[in-house]
């Protein structure tokens, strides 16, 4: 997961939504649950024009090395002009944006997904 132009309002009204320019995911797997559960995977997702994103909780490394894990809620208001982090697990999301592009996307129940 590639983050450009991150920032994350320090408001009680922005209730954890953070903006960014852009998100690309490389090889996404994305769960919603339910009686059957369905699945979207690609190859990679490009997210971009106006992102915001909100996540409950996110796990991950930085530099591939640094294992970090938090919640958008809790983040500084500080600007993260690019961020790559490696081995993501994301729960609660949320993600809106003007223009989502995928490659090779695959949607389904169960484990098509792979």
């Amino acid at each position: 997961m590639t983050v450009t132009g991150l920032l994350c309002p320090l408001l009680p009204l922005a209730h954890g939504v953070c903006r960014a320019s852009s998100v690309v995911l490389d090889e996404p797997v994305v769960s919603y649950g339910g009686d059957r559960e369905l699945c979207t995977s690609a190859r990679r997702l490009t997210i971009r024009g106006t992102v915001r994103l909100r996540a409950e909780w996110l796990t991950g490394r930085v530099f591939g090395l640094l294992p970090v894990a938090f919640s958008t809620r809790v983040l500084p208001p500080v600007p993260v002009p690019y961020v790559t982090l490696t081995d993501v697990r994301a729960v609660g999301t949320a993600l809106s944006a003007d223009d989502v592009r995928g490659d090779h996307v695959t949607m389904g129940i169960g484990r098509e997904c792979g």
